[in-house]
C-alpha cells in the first residue's frame, strides 16, 4: 500500500501543467447545477409549491424526505409531485456530472490528456443508468430522514410533554444511528462510482460488490487520508474560499490515485 504522502505527491504530479482544467470543471460543474436548481426552483414556484423563500433546499438539509412529509402533513398533492420531480432531477444530473469528474481525474491519474469537455462524459455513456442510480440513492438517503421530519412537525402542533420528550430522544438516538451507518456505508461503497466510470461493463451490484471488496481493511485509511487536508482547509477558508477551487482538484485526484492504488496492490496480490 503506498503511503499518504506518496498519493499526495503523485496526484501533484498529476495536476502539475491541468490547474486550468480541474479548475473549469469544478466551476461549470457549480454554474450548471446552479441553473439547474434555479429553474426547478422557478417551476414549483409557478405550480405553487413551496412559496416560502429557501423552502426548496436541492441537495441541501432539506431534501426530497423533508419536502414529501411537509406535503404530506400540508395534503398537498402537487406539492408531493413537484418535490418528486425536482429530486430527482437534480439528483440525477449530479450523479451524471460527478462520474464525469472523476472521469477527469482518472484520465489524469493515468496520464492522459483531460479536457473540461469530460465532465460530460455521463451523458454520452448511458445517462439513464447514471442518473437513476443519483436519483434512487438520494430518494432512500433522504426518505431515511422522514420519520425525524413528520416528528418535528408534530412537535410544532403538540404540547404535551410526553411526546416531546419522546421526539427528542427517538431523534437524538435515530440520527446516531443514521449517521453511523452512513458512515460506514459512504466508506464500504464510497469507491463503486470509480469502479463504475474505470469498467463501465460492470453492473452496479458489481460494482458495489467491488468497492466492498476493495475498501475491505482500508476504511480507517480513507478516513486519515481525508483527515490530512483539514490543514489546507482551513487555509482556503482564509482565502475567502478561492483556494477551495485548487483544494477541490487536489484531494479529488489524491481519492483518484487511492483507487488506483487499491486496485493495484489487491489485484498483485
Amino acid at each position: 500500500m503506498t503511503r499518504r504522502a506518496e498519493l499526495k505527491q503523485k496526484a501533484r504530479g498529476s495536476l502539475k501543467g491541468n490547474y486550468g482544467v480541474v479548475v473549469g470543471v469544478t466551476l461549470l460543474s457549480s454554474v450548471v447545477l446552479g441553473v439547474c436548481s434555479g429553474i426547478l426552483q422557478l417551476v414549483c414556484s409557478v405550480v405553487g409549491t413551496f412559496s416560502t423563500a429557501g423552502s426548496i433546499a436541492l441537495g441541501g438539509a432539506a431534501g426530497l424526505g423533508s419536502q414529501v412529509s411537509i406535503a404530506v402533513v400540508t395534503g398537498s398533492v402537487p406539492s408531493i409531485v413537484c418535490s418528486l420531480l425536482t429530486s430527482i432531477i437534480y439528483s440525477g444530473l449530479t450523479y451524471i456530472l460527478m462520474v464525469g469528474g472523476i472521469r477527469v481525474y482518472l484520465k489524469l491519474c493515468a496520464g492522459e490528456k483531460a479536457g473540461i469537455g469530460d465532465l460530460f462524459w455521463g451523458f454520452q455513456n448511458d445517462p439513464i443508468r447514471f442518473g437513476g442510480i443519483g436519483a434512487l440513492i438520494s430518494a432512500v438517503m433522504e426518505l431515511c430522514l422522514l420519520p425525524v421530519v413528520i416528528l418535528a412537525v408534530a412537535m410544532s402542533v403538540s404540547k404535551e410533554s410526553g411526546f416531546l420528550l419522546f421526539a427528542v430522544l427517538f431523534m437524538l438516538v435515530y440520527g446516531l444511528v443514521l449517521t453511523v451507518v452512513g458512515i460506514y456505508l459512504a466508506l464500504t461503497f464510497g469507491m463503486f462510482l470509480y469502479v463504475l466510470v474505470d469498467r463501465p461493463e460492470m453492473t452496479l451490484w458489481q460494482a458495489l460488490g467491488e468497492s466492498r471488496r476493495l475498501m475491505k481493511g482500508n476504511r480507517i485509511r480513507l478516513v486519515m487520508l481525508q483527515i490530512s487536508f483539514i490543514g489546507w482547509g482551513l487555509i482556503s477558508i482564509l482565502t475567502l474560499g478561492i483556494g477551495l477551487l485548487w483544494l477541490n482538484g487536489y484531494i479529488l485526484c489524491t481519492t483518484a490515485w487511492f483507487y488506483k492504488d487499491l486496485y493495484r496492490s489487491l489485484n498483485l496480490e
